[in-house]
């Protein structure tokens, strides 16, 4: 074998292996944004682009919930 075919096979395999990785990539970036539409796609409402949200301290605002 000499230096030409085992670059060409090196070339091959590092290319099957990084186009293996971006589809494995593309996989779970479609299966995330698929499972956020499905499951979120409810508390999609104009108000939540159009309104500021509620300060800390007020009812319904800032980071803690309190019951």
């Amino acid at each position: 074998m000499n230096h030409e075919a085992k670059r060409k096979i090196e070339g091959f395999i590092a290319l099957l292996l990084s186009t293996m990785a971006a589809l494995v990539g593309l996989f779970w970036l479609v299966f995330i944004l698929g499972d956020v539409l499905v499951h979120g796609i409810g508390a999609m409402h104009m108000s939540l682009f159009t309104n500021d949200p509620a300060p800390a301290g007020v009812e319904g605002g800032g980071y803690e919930t309190h019951s």
